[in-house]
């Protein structure tokens, strides 16, 4: 069994609210949106870089991300607050957005293309290790991640970068990267009664162990639950 490696920079309430409070003093429109889909959706940096006007249902406050890291589409979701401010992003630079998803379109369409003529089977030891549909989709991921993102406008790099400078900025000690989002939504989810396989989904893991990684033992739950089963049992 392959064990699943996952970052455990976890923050801390008291670093979170930190991290927001410089995030609020650089009064950036792009970063306050950036973080707070990253913070309420538990999505993958790559997925955010990717986001498009036309995955946004704007009824239901869900966010259709069409191809995830292990080629599957899901639906996340966001709340009141984050939908008024992507709403409000979003008015304030439709134009240059819908140009660069234009762009963005074009210019995958054709590298997808140049791919399908190009690429072949990858072997290792005489066995096919990638398929040529393997190779196009890691080849056409890695392409699209130093494209400039339809929505905020900066590379899959850039994002990554942002998110760091402003964790140093919070003198936040650890390293702060995108996936401390996503590694604190699961942890948010489970501590306030989540149950493992809901948050699998909210996650887009096709393994439920994969989830289990990225979960922290909670010694209150614990105890929360070992008293409701046996608290006065025996007494």
């Amino acid at each position: 069994m392959v064990k699943v490696q996952v970052k455990t920079d976890k923050l801390t309430d008291e670093e979170i609210k930190e991290y927001f409070r410089v995030l609020d003093g650089l009064k950036n429109e792009m970063y306050d949106c950036l973080v707070n889909v990253l913070y309420v959706t538990g999505m993958r940096i790559g997925e955010a870089h990717a986001m498009k006007l036309r995955d946004i249902d704007w009824k239901t406050l869900e966010v259709h991300i069409p191809v995830t890291k292990k080629d599957a589409t899901r639906d996340v979701m966001i709340d009141n607050r984050t939908a008024d401010q992507l709403r409000s992003y979003i008015q304030h630079n439709e134009t240059a957005i819908r140009r660069r998803e234009l762009e963005f379109d074009r210019r995958v369409v054709k590298e997808k293309k140049r791919l399908d003529k190009t690429a072949t089977e990858e072997y290792r030891d005489g066995k096919v290790f990638r398929t040529k549909a393997m190779v196009i989709r890691r080849e056409l991921r890695a392409y699209i991640r130093k494209q400039k993102s339809p929505l905020w406008g900066v590379s899959y790099r850039q994002l990554d970068r942002i998110i760091h400078q402003i964790g140093e900025m919070a003198d936040i000690k650890k390293s702060v990267h995108p996936h401390s989002w996503r590694y604190n939504f699961a942890n948010m989810l489970h501590n306030n009664d989540g149950d493992i396989v809901e948050i699998q989904g909210l996650m887009g893991h096709i393994d439920i162990g994969t989830t289990r990684h990225y979960l922290v033992q909670n010694k209150r739950r614990e105890r929360e639950l070992h008293n409701r089963v046996f608290k006065g049992k025996y007494d």
